[in-house]
């Protein structure tokens, strides 16, 4: 319509031509439409809008019903005209039929009873005394009722009865009109604070049931709010229905629950466009449970408001009875009682509740809550509140009486719950089909109206039990069922005469059981294979609770009124009635006049002018205690951090005082507002920062917590530093406990992670467990990075002394003497001034390392077994592994299944013997061990052998073998031993090819001489000297290169590293033998073992002088530099790292010649090496058959020699061959090209350059 009025506008001559001032009174005067008849376009449409017809008409004549020919005039009379006896009556006379109002009337009955969905009302007396039994229509024919919606019975509760009697004899049953005439009065007041408390909205406003608000609301909504677009579930109540239809904005209906179907229509419109989301909470006819938490990310994601009909839940969830929107944060809510949570908490996104008090409170009406600017719109705009007669007083204090007593209680409703779960699991054992759903409603399915209809009439005659049935149009067709809602009166002995009467009904009635509906494919959860299982809402914890868990606020609570509820207030408080209510309100208890929510404090009368701000600055103190003192006694005993503990504790403390301070200024009587805070000034300072600390409390850790704490400590303001200085001292003496305790035993006593050490639990070695915090560093305590080390040190090695080494003598007396200073001498480390402490730490430090690198190189034998690894793991002692090849040839020639124990000890042995670890003491030679690797490694016994040098001592394991060494030990042996395997094999090969040349080859020569038949040619003669020498010469270019690789990695890599990385890092000066303890004695006797018997007096117990009041050891002179734990094992990792780092052996470095890396050039030689030893070895047997043959040959008689002349050709050949392969395909093809690159990408490496002129 309104875009046909901006086209008129620009197309019309006679609209554009006139204002729309004149338009406007034309209209008035009902002189438009003369104009429009003369329209060539309007005055037609209007001419054919007055002639048209229905397709069947039934147009009625009469006479003209007044004089006046003007019938737009306006509804008038005069005086006379009420009394004229000439006013003309309707004419009867014509002829024509009127319409048929009682066909149409009878028609549709007929139809509802044709479809067996016509309701009949039973004549149901529910007697108050005898709940939930009800009478009949004669007074003796008693029923058990299992469907009312007084679903927690207070319609019968004492309290309510009695509130509902008192106000009646006082203010009789009317309600005395609307709101705005005479139905506004002090239970409308009271009973609006109620609903808006227990939904912790701003307001509320009450109506005169649930279905007039719901129409009244949103029809509102819709026909004030320009295109707002609702969105409603397809199973909302018909009143939600109504006033969406009544609101006449436009609307989508999405699938019940289907959050996916919601957010795609809520997706279709921009977000500025108003939209409005109608749900409920709990849906009375299936029982189901809206996602009210999802539903509202979805309004806040498109910008929409929510509606939430809480009718079938207010009373019955929640620790309070608000409804399922409260049930969500339970725990929440019911530790808060009164008092409203966190903004985001479920209820508090909800924007508009409407609920009844119809149902679970027993009476009769309807109510709407949310914030006070939506509920004053409502109530000033509409009609379904203006113009409707209010609420009897009577039934408004029952309502009140009905809140206030659930609110207190959680008994009614866990009851209700107990006896619905009883009731579905008695139905579920012998097959009944209860519609599946969290909430009270049992919903029985049946299937047909009519079967519904015998069902609820069968269990009424028969049984005397009172179920509704539900037909269309409350549930679909072919959905039909009877609906049983229990309560806290179905206790199970009532619950089970229901079980056996419904079970007889379906029997007699043949009706579906859950089999039957499980074949037929299921309906509405009942039966289906894909419905997923239910969980009730109320959780067995939740059920478990008390009474006496609840909130004491709850009970009896005086609630201001609501604003919108209330008007201006005529008497206004001063100083005189404001101050006898200070002393409560100042320690946070709640009064008449001042009452406690989170965030604030709410008045309920108004103030004087001029004491805003002054209310305001003394509640403040107010609200701050309350607050912390709350959160002491919730946390009293439960904070697991020490540091926070002490605040706490401090915290209690000053709370105490502050209390007495309260009550001292009140006992002296004060005169005024301004006296109390004046007196009040230092406090509330003293409170700002000690909230402060406690909102830094909870979101920093507990070392953070003290650093924030010294921070405030060093502030600016005198009463800010003083304060928070007191709650240092305190908090402090925890963290020198987390530090006497590290010092002395090693003991790590912080469980909360708030020292800068740590134990990871997981881990396996001492330097992965003992973790080192730089972020936690107590630098602000006015220690250094440097102290702080030695600290961890100190613990650290404390530890390794303790558990690993068991020093337990030694640790002792270091204990009792260092604790005799900190504990006795002193009153522990927080009562040290900064130097003493530095100097403690430091001697502590001092004494730690030198006994700890005393006992390392001496009692543990460190060096030595340093050594011993370079000599046994990296072959640093050539002659023992020689023997091992030379002893072992034959052995590891077998295949490595034939390899036993017994065979490896004895090599072992012999080995050892005949070699210089012959020399080494027997229990360094006790720790070498032969065995064989997996074998997957290879099939034979030089694939598969391997040494091990046994560490076996914890202290050792730990010291060198930190990050798995003995693994890469066992690489870089397995590596170094296949070198000189290949070279022990090159050079035996040497040797059998001399004794080839002597033995063999030098017959050649004397049979040229001595026999005619058998001289072989100077040609072939000539070709085997070449062959051996050509042998001789591919195995020179071999064996060079073996010797260089194993030059290199002994001399240049390893033992270099030995010299740079341990002996250097180990001793002072340059090592002329064994880690010493020196003196100034002679040269002779200062070369004296680490702790000698002879210096064992040197660690009695000496007076420092640097340190006078405590007693320590004197230090043992060592000519090793004195490491840590960390620094002992970072240099047996820098050592090894830099020999398996090397580029010639490093995997991941690549020549930059050949982009290959060099380690698998290495391994291709190697191969090179194998396949030339087996045909070397295969030539030279070979050439030992060919002498016999030859020799064999003369020996017998012409023909047979004749013979024999094929087998030294066949002979030839195989040499031949043999010869091609090992200079044609290895020497020249594979080995010197391959030789070529290896050496350019040496050449090309500046670290290895040299070796390439040794290869």
């Amino acid at each position: 319509m309104e875009s046909l009025t901006k086209a008129s506008m620009k197309v019309c001559p006679f609209v554009k031509s006139r204002s729309t001032h004149a338009l406007r009174q034309m209209s008035e005067a009902s002189t438009l439409s003369k104009h429009a008849r003369a329209c060539p376009f309007v005055g037609a449409a209007m001419a054919a809008r007055e002639y048209s017809q229905s397709s069947k008409p039934a147009a009625a004549s009469s006479a003209p019903a007044g004089s006046s020919s003007r019938v737009s005039a306006g509804y008038s009379f005069s005086g006379s005209d009420l009394v004229s006896n000439t006013m003309e009556i309707v004419d009867r006379s014509s002829q024509e039929k009127a319409f048929d109002y009682d066909g149409f009337l009878g028609s549709e009955i007929t139809k509802k009873r044709t479809d067996k969905s016509y309701r009949y009302f039973n004549n149901i007396n529910r007697l108050a005394e005898e709940f939930p039994k009800a009478h009949l229509g004669s007074e003796g024919e008693r029923v058990t009722v299992w469907c009312a919606n007084d679903y927690l019975g207070m319609g019968t509760n004492e309290k309510t009865i009695q509130a509902m009697k008192e106000t009646l004899d006082k203010y009789g049953a009317g309600a005395g009109g609307t709101r705005n005439i005479a139905g506004h009065n002090r239970h409308a007041i009271a009973l609006e604070a109620e609903l808006s408390t227990l939904h912790k909205h701003e307001a509320a406003l009450v109506f005169s049931s649930c279905f007039v608000a719901n129409d009244a609301v949103l029809s509102l909504l819709g026909q004030k709010m320009k295109d707002l677009v609702i969105f409603s579930d397809e199973l909302n109540h018909a009143s939600m229905i109504q006033g969406i239809r009544n609101s006449r904005a436009r609307k989508e209906v999405f699938k019940h629950n289907n959050l996916k179907d919601l957010e795609e229509r809520l997706a279709k419109y921009p977000r500025n466009t108003p939209k409005l989301i109608a749900f409920e909470s709990v849906y009375s006819m299936c029982g189901s449970i809206a996602p009210i938490e999802e539903i509202c990310d979805l309004a806040d994601k498109y910008g929409a408001l929510t509606f939430l009909d809480e009718v079938h839940a207010v009373g019955m969830y929640g620790p309070h009875g608000a409804g399922v929107a409260e049930h969500l944060n339970f725990e929440e809510h019911l530790q808060s009682g009164l008092n409203r949570i966190r903004p985001d908490s479920v209820m508090n996104r909800i924007d508009m509740v409407t609920g009844t008090l119809g149902k679970a409170y027993g009476v009769v009406g309807g109510y709407v809550t949310g914030k006070q600017s939506m509920i004053d719109w409502i109530r000033s705009f509409a009609p379904g509140f203006i113009f409707t007669t209010s609420l009897p007083p009577a039934v408004m204090a029952g309502a009140s009486a009905s809140i206030r007593h659930q609110r207190s209680t959680l008994m009614d409703r866990i009851a209700q719950q107990k006896n619905t779960r009883y009731v579905k699991n008695n139905f579920g054992n012998i097959g009944i089909p209860v519609i599946p759903n969290p909430s009270h409603i049992v919903p029985v399915l049946v299937g047909n109206a009519a079967d519904a209809k015998k069902a609820s009439d069968l269990l009424l005659n028969k049984h005397n039990i009172y179920v509704q049935a539900i037909n269309f149009p409350t549930v679909p067709i072919g959905q039909e069922r009877l609906r049983i809602t229990p309560t806290p009166g179905h206790v199970p002995e009532i619950a089970n005469e229901l079980i056996g009467a419904v079970d007889s009904v379906f029997n007699e009635l043949n009706l579906k059981r859950v089999p039957a509906w499980e074949r037929e494919g299921g309906l509405c959860g009942v039966g289906e294979s894909n419905a997923q299982p239910v969980k009730h809402i109320w959780t067995d914890e939740q059920l478990s609770l008390q009474d006496g868990d609840l909130n004491p606020n709850v009970v009896n609570p005086v609630i201001a009124p609501n604003a919108v509820s209330s008007g201006p207030f005529d008497d206004v408080l001063d100083d005189e009635a404001i101050l006898p209510f200070l002393p409560k309100t100042l320690v946070g208890l709640d009064t008449q006049l001042f009452t406690f929510t989170d965030t604030y404090i709410s008045i309920s009368s108004p103030l004087a002018r001029g004491l805003f701000q002054l209310i305001n600055d003394l509640c403040e103190p107010a609200i701050l205690y309350r607050r912390l003192h709350g959160s002491v006694e919730k946390l009293r005993g439960k904070n697991p951090s020490p540091i926070k503990a002490a605040f706490m504790q401090v915290l209690g403390s000053k709370l105490t005082s502050y209390a007495s301070d309260v009550s001292s200024i009140f006992h002296k009587n004060p005169r005024s507002l301004l006296h109390v805070y004046h007196e009040l000034q230092n406090v509330i300072i003293e409170l700002r920062t000690l909230a402060h600390l406690h909102q830094q409390m909870e979101v920093l850790d507990g070392f953070q917590f003290l650093e924030e704490t010294f921070k405030l400590a060093s502030f600016g303001d005198y009463l800010v530093r003083s304060s928070a200085s007191v709650v240092y001292d305190e908090l402090k003496k925890p963290y020198f406990q987390y530090m006497e305790h590290w010092i002395l035993r090693g003991e790590l006593v912080d469980s909360c992670n708030e020292f800068f050490v740590s134990f990871d639990a997981s881990a396996d070695h001492i330097n992965e467990i003992v973790k080192f915090h730089r972020e936690r560093l107590p630098l602000f305590m006015d220690f250094s990075e440097e102290d702080c080390n030695n600290i961890f040190q100190i613990g650290k090695t404390l530890i390794f002394l303790d558990k690993f080494c068991k020093e337990l003598e030694w640790l002792s007396a270091y204990v009792k003497h260092y604790s005799a200073y900190i504990f006795n001498e002193n009153s522990g480390l927080i009562t040290l001034d900064r130097n003493s402490l530095k100097t403690l730490f430091q001697v502590q430090f001092g004494e730690l390392i030198n006994y700890l690198n005393s006992i390392a190189y001496h009692k543990y034998d460190l060096f030595e077994h340093l050594s011993n690894l370079k000599k046994i793991m990296l072959i640093g002692s050539s002659d023992f592994v020689e023997s091992i090849n030379e002893r072992g040839l034959q052995m590891f020639n077998e295949p490595a299944s034939s390899l036993t124990s017994g065979k490896l000890a004895g090599l072992l042995s012999s080995a050892i013997d005949t070699s210089s670890i012959s020399m080494l003491p027997q229990r360094f030679q006790s720790r070498i061990d032969a065995r064989i690797l997996d074998l997957s490694h290879g099939s034979i016994g030089w694939d598969v052998f391997t040494l091990e040098y046994k560490l076996m001592d914890p202290p050792l394991e730990l010291l060198l073998n930190d990050k798995s060494q003995s693994t890469h030990y066992l690489r870089l042996f397995n590596f170094l031993w296949s070198l000189r395997h290949f070279q022990f094999l090159l050079n035996k090969n040497y040797v059998d090819y001399v004794r080839l040349q002597k033995d063999h080859i030098s017959k050649l020569r004397v049979k040229n001489k001595s026999s005619t038949r058998t001289r072989i040619s100077k040609v072939r003669q000539g070709w085997f000297s070449k062959c051996l020498r050509t042998t001789n010469l591919i195995r020179f270019r071999l064996s060079k290169l073996v010797s260089a690789l194993l030059n290199f990695l002994s001399y240049d890599l390893i033992e270099q590293n030995f010299q740079e990385k341990i002996v250097k890092s180990a001793f002072k000066g340059t090592l002329t033998a064994s880690p010493q303890f020196t003196s100034s004695e002679s040269r002779k006797d200062r070369k004296l073992p680490i702790l000698d018997k002879a210096f064992a007096d040197a660690f009695a117990y000496q007076t420092s002088p640097s340190f006078p009041k405590i007693k320590r050891v004197s230090l043992a002179k060592l000519n090793v530099m004195e490491h840590t734990i960390d620094e002992l094992t970072a240099m047996h990792s820098k050592y090894l790292k830099g020999i398996y780092d090397c580029k010639l052996i490093n995997e991941n470095y690549k020549g930059k010649i050949s982009r290959e890396p060099l380690i698998d050039q290495i391994f291709s030689f190697m191969e090179i090496l194998f396949a030339f030893i087996k045909s070397s070895e295969e030539f030279s047997s070979s050439v030992v058959s060919y002498v016999n043959l030859l020799d064999l040959s003369t020996s017998v008689d012409t023909n047979a020699g004749i013979a024999f002349e094929g087998d030294l050709e066949h002979l030839h050949v195989r040499l031949a061959d043999l010869m091609k392969v090992m200079y044609n395909d290895l020497f020249k093809n594979s080995f010197e090209p391959r030789l070529d690159i290896f050496t350019k990408d040496l050449r090309a490496d500046l670290d290895l350059k040299d070796l390439s002129k040794m290869v």
